[in-house]
């Protein structure tokens, strides 16, 4: 898993949930790391806050569906501002403040 988030506490909170269920976990700070760590790693699926410097979550999710090595992955979004829009390249839309419980059944939903 990859969570890619510019906010310390929702990256750490999101990693100590995934790291408890099991799941190895890569953090990056903004979507040009994320990007770069993708297609590196080739994680499972990302977690991605919408709203970043340098490149944001909507950018990410459309490079990485772009690129034949990481088009398979799926991207959670995590926003409190967005709304699916037909097209998305996400795998699902999960609003701040969110749920964990939500959160991670949504990630369930992608990756066993």
């Amino acid at each position: 898993m990859l969570v890619v988030d510019d906010e310390v506490g929702i990256r750490s909170l999101v990693q100590d949930l995934l790291e408890d269920e099991g799941y190895h976990v890569l953090l990056a700070t903004d979507g040009v790391n994320a990007l770069a760590v993708a297609q590196h790693d080739l994680p499972d699926l990302i977690v991605s806050d919408l709203m970043m410097p340098g490149m944001d979550g909507r950018i990410l999710a459309a490079r990485l569906h772009a690129t034949p090595a990481t088009a398979h992955i799926p991207v959670v979004l995590i926003s409190a501002a967005y709304h699916p829009q037909p097209g998305d390249a996400f795998a699902a839309v999960i609003h701040k403040p969110f749920d964990l419980d939500v959160l991670l059944h949504a990630i369930q939903t992608h990756v066993p």
